[in-house]
């Protein structure tokens, strides 16, 4: 008798075409969450920024100290000289744990600013930092007790310095400037460590949720959840709701991009995962650029989260249309649902579903060994597999450290360009190269070999740099290639994690890596600190 063929899904997916019409529409649909994702996750670091305001007299400073016997007044600051620094302290919000204090602030003292035109008045009523030669950013000379600033002169002012109680704000709707967070770094900072903390959160959850109940639904929460919460977030009426919302958006909506790529990785065969990762990376970073561009044009952080945030309900509605993924519903037994949507595939390919041999379709887990009921979770069933148990370990700590040098290279590459939005797209766009040639080496070298070069490139490109004086002709490009490589490598990661776990379990044990990951950028801000206190 004559046995029964039987045949993978893979087979039957290169059978589709991996470039067919079905593919490709549907990898916009779930390229587009990828790049809303960039929106969300990389969002607030212009949401949140530090301020630069202008002054009258034409310069830039931050906000300014109000004085407590003035009605009005201005501060001006020639910070010409430390817009870089600037810079750079605008972008560590990226990771925005590091303690980095305010070095622009200043204090408006009533009487000074009308009777000079010039700062000269500045070494008597504003104490300065000998380090940076600038006027102190939170403090001030007391004046004499029961007096008021009339003439400006030394003799008005002891030289007890005592803390500013009140700032004046520059025109305009800004984050800083609502919330009255002057010479309040920390709380501004807070806003990255609770975005990092709610996305810590999700991705304990949206493993489970993508495996037991489908890419689609993940996908669909997620999607949904931003948009709530990140548009509730716009019209927050204070600093605490402000947070709160922050967290159960990234919280409930972190799990948009893994879920979203998943789903895209599923639709097609080992050989074209790499190509559809790194299409996913690039949409990634096309969003992260058009943030930059759009925080450059939009001063108003308001309506630059409801920019950010409303497309995500196009998402939440259009995924419901979308059909299951196949590899997903054999994993969970659901056979003839798979077999429905392959169908499908093949009739909007163009191809007859019966050349394809349906009925022959096979799947591991669908033998009766592996269909026995277990109330205990996937993750439990992981566990007890010495295999998998080494698996995780290894992925999770290569997932921590590219996460860890990724997060800390970005961090000091700021200084890069003194303007924030330049740096920032630069940054950002020297990954683009990595992701073109991840496409090339994964396949002809291999994951293990492709990773072992890129951390070992990094690592040795990072060290010289950190040795080297800015002013080398070879920083600069150091700096490139090692962010280059640890791209590299970050992209390799996820592909290879990806590949090592079982479909029904494989999103929970990524969220675990995942998870691992971010507690590498949580340590990433901290790193700066070292060199202060070695």
């Amino acid at each position: 008798m004559e046995q029964k063929k039987e045949i993978n899904l893979d087979s039957i997916l290169e059978s589709l075409g991996p470039y067919g019409r079905y593919n490709l529409f549907n990898f916009v649909l779930l390229l587009f969450p990828v790049l809303l994702t960039s929106f969300f996750e990389c969002g607030f670091i212009f949401e949140a920024q530090e301020q630069m305001y202008s002054s009258p007299c034409g310069d830039r400073s931050e906000y300014i100290c109000h004085h407590p016997f003035s009605s009005r007044g201005c501060r001006t600051r020639r910070l010409r000289e430390y817009n870089g620094d600037r810079a750079a302290a605008s972008f560590v919000l990226l990771l925005p744990s590091t303690a980095i204090t305010n070095p622009s602030t200043g204090c408006e003292v009533h009487g000074c600013e009308e009777r000079f035109n010039d700062t000269s008045w500045l070494k008597y009523a504003v104490p300065t930092n000998a380090e940076k030669n600038l006027p102190e950013s939170c403090t001030r000379y007391a004046p004499l007790q029961n007096r008021t600033i009339e003439q400006c002169l030394p003799e008005e002012f002891t030289n007890k310095t005592i803390p500013c109680d009140s700032f004046v704000y520059e025109e305009g709707k800004s984050f800083v400037k609502e919330f009255n967070l002057g010479c309040q770094e920390w709380k501004r900072a807070l806003v990255g460590t609770v975005h990092n903390s709610g996305m810590f959160a999700a991705m304990l959850v949206t493993g489970a949720v993508s495996d037991r109940f489908g890419r689609r639904v993940a996908v669909g929460i997620a999607a949904t959840a931003s948009f709530i919460f990140g548009i509730s977030r716009a019209f927050a009426p204070d600093y605490i709701t402000y947070l709160v919302l922050h967290f159960l958006e990234a919280a409930f909506g972190g799990g948009l991009y893994p879920s979203a790529y998943v789903f895209a990785v599923e639709l097609v065969g080992l050989k074209q995962r790499v190509i559809v990762s790194a299409m996913c990376n690039m949409t990634f970073v096309v969003g992260v650029v058009l943030i930059a561009v759009l925080a450059w044009f939009v001063d108003n952080w308001r309506t630059y989260i409801l920019i950010l945030y409303s497309p995500a309900i196009i998402v939440g509605i259009y995924v419901w249309f979308m059909n299951e993924s196949a590899r997903w519903l054999l994993s969970k037994g659901r056979r003839d649902e798979a077999v429905t949507t392959l169908k499908k595939a093949a009739k909007i390919n163009n191809l007859d579903p019966r050349t394809l041999d349906l009925d022959a379709l096979s799947d591991p887990l669908l033998k009766p060994e592996n269909q026995t009921v277990d109330k205990k979770s996937q993750f439990s069933k992981a566990i007890r597999s010495s295999i998998i148990w080494k698996r995780l370990l290894i992925c999770s700590f290569l997932w921590l450290t590219c996460s860890l040098v990724y997060y800390g290279l970005s961090i000091n590459s700021v200084s890069l360009s003194s303007n924030k939005y330049v740096s920032f797209m630069l940054v950002v766009l020297v990954e683009i190269p990595a992701y073109i040639v991840v496409v090339i080496v994964l396949d002809k070298y291999g994951r293990k070999k492709t990773m072992i070069v890129t951390y070992t490139t990094c690592a040795a490109t990072s060290l010289l740099f950190a040795f080297l004086p800015r002013s080398d002709l070879w920083s600069i490009p150091l700096y490139l290639i090692g962010k280059w490589s640890v791209t590299l490598t970050y992209s390799s990661v996820y592909i290879y994690v990806s590949e090592v776990f079982p479909t029904n379990m494989r999103q929970t044990l990524i969220s675990v890596c995942s998870t691992a990951g971010r507690i590498g950028s949580l340590i990433a801000p901290l790193t700066p600190l070292l060199v202060t206190t070695a």
